[in-house]
């Protein structure tokens, strides 16, 4: 069985990451909140509405969008790390981002982990 082609990027890394960013949190902010979220699943949304799909990549990307079948893609899981920490740093000076329901475990990868998203007026849940 042959070794599966080379898959090659759409666009620019650059421009894509931060259209996704802008994208991800324009729907966080028309959620009703509070909400509760996982970066990976407004990712996943905003790809499968455009038509890809996420398909086994080559060698070197695990999993990737894609509309081709994995001859080009748009984001790979090394994006959605950057994706994840861009959307949280610029949501931060927007609303509370509460991650304290997973806070010390060992879970997934941080863009899979759900957490809640409130109005910075309302004040995060006690704990307990």
């Amino acid at each position: 069985m042959g070794k599966k082609p080379k898959i090659v990027r759409e666009g620019k890394r650059d421009d894509t990451v931060a259209s996704v960013v802008a994208e991800v949190c324009n729907r966080i902010r028309a959620l009703d909140l509070p909400a509760e979220v996982a970066t990976s699943q407004i990712v996943r949304d905003i790809y499968l509405e455009k038509g890809y799909e996420y398909v086994r990549g080559d060698g070197s990307h695990s999993w990737v969008w894609s509309r081709d079948g994995g001859v080009t893609y748009a984001v790979d899981g090394k994006d959605e790390f950057d994706i994840h920490y861009l959307v949280v740093k610029k949501l931060q000076k927007e609303f509370w981002l509460d991650f304290s329901k997973y806070a010390g475990m060992v879970v997934g990868l941080p863009y899979n982990i759900p957490f809640k998203v409130r109005p910075k007026w309302h004040p995060p849940e006690p704990k307990g």
